[in-house]
């Protein structure tokens, strides 16, 4: 499968690595709204595993960004790149200093915005059609082949593949 004239036009501007680290944001950001975001504040202040899910959360998605081209950044000013690529710094390099409650307000107030300026990049480009996408395993996927050695690492099949 190749990808479609839009996103060949993309992957020709800029390059396919930042088309792929553009769809792991949407995904590691549906992650944490299943994860993290989707319980009460009073929860996730309860809770060292939320917590450390939030730093994890924050450190992949400054991750997708740091891989993303630095022309692309700056020809879409919209989204907080540097600010996102900060947060993951922090958190990686001083943990110590990490403000839950301002991780909280991060992944529940602005990240919302940000998915959504980064889905309007990938439905204009036509970036779901890149060819071999391998989104993060979500855990209920991990679960789920843990049981097959064979496939233990690999996607859950989707039903819709008939």
């Amino acid at each position: 499968m190749s990808p479609s004239p839009a996103a060949q036009t993309f992957i020709d501007a800029y390059d396919e690595r930042t088309a792929y680290a553009l769809l792991d944001f949407v995904a590691h950001a549906e992650m944490s709204r299943r994860s993290i975001t989707s319980v009460s504040h009073a929860d996730y202040e309860d809770s060292l595993v939320l917590q450390l899910a939030a730093e994890a959360m924050v450190s992949r998605l400054g991750e997708t960004v740091r891989r993303m081209d630095r022309q692309f950044k700056d020809d879409h000013p919209h989204v907080p790149w540097s600010d996102i690529q900060h947060a993951r710094n922090r958190v990686v390099h001083e943990y110590h200093h990490v403000r839950h409650l301002v991780l909280w307000k991060a992944l529940t107030g602005h990240l919302p915005s940000n998915v959504e300026s980064v889905q309007a990049i990938i439905d204009e480009h036509e970036l779901t059609t890149m060819p071999s996408y391998q989104p993060p395993l979500l855990h209920a996927q991990i679960r789920e082949n843990r049981s097959d050695p064979e496939r233990q690492w690999q996607p859950a099949a989707d039903p819709s593949d008939g």
